[in-house]
């Protein structure tokens, strides 16, 4: 995977916890090993983006490279939400 997925894959992560309006404690978590995993350090302009709702699903599924990094980021943002 390149760097490109896994920012779009941690990007679709934080929709997820957010979808509902609020990230709980454990979406919380789940998001923070992540973005350890990926090895993000700094979310804080992608989150910018998707509170302003300048970034929607489509945009970061559209950065996704090839089918493996869409399972990785299907599953991680089914791991964020459960």
């Amino acid at each position: 995977m390149t760097p490109s997925d896994h920012e779009a894959i941690a990007t679709i992560a934080l929709m997820a916890a957010l979808a509902d309006g609020t990230a709980q404690p454990a979406e919380q978590q789940q998001l923070q090993a992540t973005l350890d995993r990926l090895g993000i350090q700094n979310l804080d302009g992608v989150a910018r983006q998707v509170i302003a709702g300048g970034l929607g699903p489509a945009d970061a599924a559209a950065k996704l490279s090839d089918d493996e990094a869409r399972r990785v980021a299907y599953e991680t943002a089914l791991a964020v939400c459960h």
